[in-house]
């Protein structure tokens, strides 16, 4: 991704290719049509790489970083399992099927044949294993590159894929929407949303009938919100600056809780993961408290955690997925 000459190099580093993605859940109900039960060739599986990148592109974020979970029993206060679940990563998120089958969209650098695209993990018992496939697209708009992927599940089954890619031949970067019925498979829609100076990896959901995009500005720490009545077409309604404490926080997932909603944030600053509650889907009130911080002796992780993405399983607990820096 572009970067924005207002940001420091550590805070440059931290957010840009990183993304704000996020996890939706609405009040309504949601039916979903069943997974394939047999794989194709075309499902293109691949096995995901262990530790940096080497080579060409090493220094690309996704590259560097990886994928950890902790859990929590209440959507607050979160454990670290110290299980990996990818290196090479960034910017996940997540929703689950009715039937218990988790959703895991990231950011990739070595996805199997491909490099630097999005790509899905699929997990059929909760997370404790995975299997990995390169996303298709196919449509009348084809997308320069995905990027920072925010899945939305509909209520008819339909998985909503909101990605960050290049318009005006590069000039600019916006969101684009695609459609899926297995969520591996997505027919392009065109451009949700586009702002000058460009916007850029998207956090979407539903409230009642008002769908809400939070993304980051390509010149600030702000973020735009953007609203849409089908969940397709977005119109921006203000730039803002959201911060707890002193510290400016990038909006990055959201999870219904009963009657509120719980934004969860990481900060380049604090280097750690914190949240936000809402009623409306506009008005975010800060949380005290940290959701997960950086284990500062652990091997597994450095820098920071950041980008969380979380869901709520079958059995009442919380799964986070995070980034963190591959340990030198």
């Amino acid at each position: 991704m572009k970067k924005s000459l207002l940001l420091s190099s550590l805070t440059l580093l931290f957010i840009i290719g990183s993304g704000c993605t996020q996890t939706s859940e609405s009040t309504n109900p949601v039916t979903t049509t069943a997974r394939p039960s047999e794989v194709t060739v075309s499902d293109n599986i691949f096995t995901p790489p262990t530790g940096k990148a080497t080579g060409s592109g090493a220094e690309a974020p996704p590259g560097q970083r990886r994928l950890m979970t902790a859990t929590s029993s209440d959507g607050i206060n979160f454990t670290r399992t110290n299980t990996v679940v990818t290196d090479q990563a960034n910017v996940p998120d997540l929703v689950m099927t009715p039937d218990g089958t988790l959703y895991l969209y990231y950011a990739g650098w070595e996805v199997g044949d491909r490099e630097n695209v999005a790509a899905v993990a699929i997990s059929s018992d909760q997370g404790a294993t995975w299997e990995f496939h390169q996303i298709n697209y196919t449509g009348e708009h084809p997308m320069a590159h995905s990027s920072d992927p925010d899945i939305v599940l509909l209520a008819d089954g339909t998985f909503r894929l909101f990605s960050t890619s290049d318009i005006n031949n590069g000039q600019m970067e916006a969101i684009y929407v695609s459609d899926s019925t297995d969520g591996i498979h997505f027919a392009n829609k065109g451009v949700a949303f586009q702002a000058n100076p460009s916007s850029l990896d998207s956090n979407t959901f539903l409230v009642d009938d008002i769908w809400h995009m939070y993304t980051l500005s390509f010149k600030s720490m702000k973020s735009y919100h953007a609203t849409s009545t089908d969940g397709v077409n977005f119109t921006k309604q203000n730039l803002s600056e959201y911060k707890i404490d002193q510290y400016q926080m990038v909006m990055s997932n959201v999870l219904l809780f009963d009657d509120l909603y719980r934004m969860y944030a990481f900060s380049p600053q604090s280097q750690d993961i914190r949240s936000f509650t809402s009623t409306d889907g506009t008005t975010w009130t800060p949380e005290t408290g940290i959701r997960l911080a950086l284990d500062q002796s652990s091997t597994q992780e450095s820098e920071f955690v950041k980008d969380p993405a979380v869901i709520k399983l079958l059995d009442g607990t919380y799964l986070m997925v995070y980034v963190t820096q591959i340990p030198k």
